[in-house]
C-alpha cells in the first residue's frame, strides 16, 4: 500500500470514527461516556499519524521535485 492509500485509509477510519462519537452523543445513555471518549482519542491518533503521513509525502515530492530539477 502507497503512503497515499495508506492516508486514505487513516481518513475512512477517522470520519467513521468521529461519526459514530457523534451519532452517539445525539443519544448518549450514561454508560458510553468512556466509549466514546476511546473513539474520539482513536480518531485523534489517526489524525496525528495523518499529519505525519501527509508532511513525509510533502517531503518526499519536494525532494523528487528539487532532483528533477538538477
Amino acid at each position: 500500500m502507497n503512503l497515499l492509500e495508506t492516508i486514505h485509509t487513516q481518513l475512512e477510519a477517522a470520519i467513521a470514527g468521529l461519526s459514530l462519537a457523534r451519532d452517539r452523543i445525539a443519544d448518549i445513555k450514561p454508560d458510553e461516556t468512556r466509549k466514546i471518549g476511546r473513539q474520539i482519542e482513536s480518531a485523534a491518533f489517526y489524525l496525528e499519524d495523518i499529519q505525519y503521513n501527509w508532511a513525509s509525502l510533502e517531503r518526499s515530492r519536494a525532494a523528487k521535485s528539487t532532483s528533477e530539477a538538477l
